[in-house]
């Protein structure tokens, strides 16, 4: 199940109570849980994640002005 890390951090406030202490939770500090939460901040350490219960996936996407799949097919 993909869960983003401010959806996670909501679900682990629901858990703990509060930001501050799901941050004591993580041994993180507080005001930086927020930004990811907020969504300000989106790339936090592995162990950090590994802390949150969750791993590092990626997932790509083509973009909507990607013209160099047409290029390719016009071109050859």
């Amino acid at each position: 199940m993909d869960v983003s890390i401010p959806e996670r951090i909501a679900q682990l406030i629901e858990r703990h109570g509060t930001l501050r202490a799901v941050a004591r939770v993580l041994d993180v500090n507080a005001s930086y849980l927020s930004r990811l939460a907020s969504g300000e901040k989106d790339a936090p350490s592995d162990l950090l994640l590994k802390r949150m219960g969750l791993k590092q996936s990626m997932s790509l996407r083509r973009s909507a002005t990607d013209t160099s799949s047409r290029q390719a097919v016009h071109s050859a």
